[in-house]
């Protein structure tokens, strides 16, 4: 993380942003840790020439191992800005309220802002650019839980399974960005709906790939997923920054059992391979009701 010659701050990532919102949270994590708005930073990602080096975007990792590296990268430039603005207002560091934008004396009577700080640092002979780096890596892997219930319809005539609600509750740490992580949570169930009753990987004989366009790939629209409820149950992981833990994977797992088990709840159809399409559901009812 940089200070600018115009007092604004620039965080350089390796990581990717794969569309869950990353930089935004690598964003607020950093600012939490300088106490900026984040108005006041930037994010520079995944550019090999100029970002540091990161071993890529997956693992559910961003957040808690990417994240703790932000903070830890905010830390040490958050040191390094108020020794300076104790140079200049000739004070002791420990004398110093740095609130991320500006620095005030504990007395009042001296503050300096990180606008007018940063044009200072690049002038003359000692002229310096403030910055913070770090790199984190964790020798554990906290998990995440969930718990899904599903609320289904199956038509007995046909074995068609028509989905109603779809309850997820989640525990992904401290909850850094409800508003990312809840479309997260709801993006995996989608894909799990679609995983569960529609998509269906089918090869020839021969082994040609049959369902190989969406005409004959069937995914989950807005009206095949029914309603979807979330909710967050947070602790806090003490191994990383903030109490976080990851959320990425977790998200897919439970829709499929809890659909499963809907279904043999409500019409006896024990269906053990996916999709659950209505002719394994209908097979399996005409099964359970063989005397």
């Amino acid at each position: 993380i940089r200070l600018g010659d115009d007092g604004n701050y620039t965080l350089y990532t390796g990581s990717s942003d794969m569309g869950m919102g990353a930089n935004t949270i690598l964003t607020q994590m950093a600012c939490e840790a300088l106490s900026c708005p984040m108005e006041s930073m930037t994010v520079v990602e995944s550019d090999t020439d100029i970002v540091p080096f990161d071993p890529g975007s997956y693992a559910s990792s961003t957040t808690y191992v990417t994240g703790t590296a932000a903070k830890m990268a905010a830390e040490e430039l958050r040191e390094k800005i108020i020794h300076k603005l104790a140079q200049f207002m000739d004070v002791k560091p420990e004398d110093i309220d740095f609130d991320g934008l500006v620095g005030v004396t504990k007395d009042g009577t001296k503050k300096m802002s990180v606008q007018e700080l940063a044009p200072k640092l690049l002038v003359g002979t000692t002229s310096e650019q403030l910055t913070g780096f770090a790199t984190w890596g964790s020798h554990t892997s906290p998990p995440p839980f969930m718990a899904s219930i599903a609320e289904v319809k199956v038509d007995k005539q046909t074995g068609q399974i028509i989905p109603l609600h779809m309850y997820n509750c989640v525990d992904c740490g401290t909850v850094v960005n409800p508003k990312l992580a809840r479309v997260q949570v709801e993006g995996g169930a989608v894909q799990a709906i679609g995983m569960a009753l529609y998509e269906d990987v089918r090869y020839s004989s021969n082994g040609r790939l049959e369902t190989n366009n969406f005409m004959t790939y069937k995914i989950p629209t807005r009206q095949d997923i029914g309603e979807l409820h979330t909710a967050f149950v947070e602790s806090y992981e003490e191994s990383g920054a903030y109490g976080v833990k990851s959320i990425g994977e977790i998200v897919i797992n439970t829709a499929c059992p809890a659909i499963q088990h809907a279904v043999k709840n409500a019409v006896g159809a024990d269906v053990r391979t996916l999709p659950m399409t209505p002719e394994k559901v209908f097979m399996g009812m005409d099964e359970k009701y063989k005397v």
